[in-house]
């Protein structure tokens, strides 16, 4: 028997969709956000911090010491402070040296006196910080303001020494040196230096050191030098020659 088509219509309808009360399928589990660290991600960024927080107020304790010491002129308090090789104030320098020029700024009878002005500013890389300040120093009647600057790292130790110890003022100079003639063309105690050419510049001399016997410390290369009157007196290939730095000719390997 062949149906209406009305009632076609309506049982298509009947079958072919579900009833309303028929419960929808669950949504798929949304996936975990790739943005949220895993724990162990976040441990280590904790760590670090923390970690990197350490070191900055262990290098904010280091210079505080550093500046007690020059102010009390305790030079025996500063030789634990620095790293066995240090750049100071433009000069690889032993620490034994370092302390030795402290020492003699810091003698009996100096006026020396040393503050630091203001917050410290500390940049922390790795196991290494640069801390920067301003510090008041001079003798009693005359304190000057400078910028300053101390390098710190890790020593073998496992504590933070010393490593490089400047101010702007020896920075400027050494990127602006000053030509010269002579040493009293020169400030502050720096040497008319040879660079080249006809071209000379003031420098910070090399601290003094003991020579042996017949030899001569010259102050522009930190070295000591053997004393002559005549090429005779030289070993093979060098000359007796005069050098403006030394008190008397020393053998030299640049023979006119």
């Amino acid at each position: 028997m062949r149906l209406p088509k009305p009632v076609l219509v309506f049982l298509c309808a009947v079958a072919c969709h579900p009833a309303s009360s028929q419960e929808p399928p669950a949504p798929e589990a949304a996936a975990p956000s790739s943005s949220t660290p895993p724990q162990s991600v976040a441990a280590l960024v904790a760590s670090a911090s923390t970690a990197s927080t350490s070191l900055d107020r262990e290098a904010r304790s280091l210079v505080l010491a550093w500046n007690d010491a020059l102010d009390s002129h305790n030079p025996a308090a500063l030789e634990g402070l620095y790293a066995d090789q240090v750049r100071f104030y433009g000069k690889s320098l032993l620490r034994s040296a370092v302390v030795a020029s402290k020492r003699a700024a810091l003698s009996a009878k100096s006026t020396f006196h040393q503050q630091i002005v203001g917050d410290i500013s500390t940049k922390v890389e790795g196991d290494a910080v640069t801390a920067e300040f301003q510090k008041r120093s001079g003798s009693a009647t005359k304190m000057l303001d400078v910028r300053a600057r101390l390098e710190l790292r890790r020593g073998d130790g496992g504590r933070l020494v010393i490593t490089a110890e400047t101010d702007d003022v020896t920075e400027h100079r050494r990127d602006n040196p000053t030509s010269c003639h002579t040493d009293t063309d020169c400030p502050h105690g720096q040497i008319c230096e040879f660079v080249a050419g006809d071209t000379y510049v003031c420098e910070e001399p090399f601290l003094p050191k003991p020579c042996p016997k017949g030899q001569i410390f010259l102050k522009s290369d930190g070295e000591c030098w053997t004393a002559c009157k005549t090429d005779a007196d030289c070993p093979k290939d060098m000359c007796c020659l005069s050098d403006y730095n030394a008190q008397e000719p020393v053998c030299m390997g640049r023979c006119p």
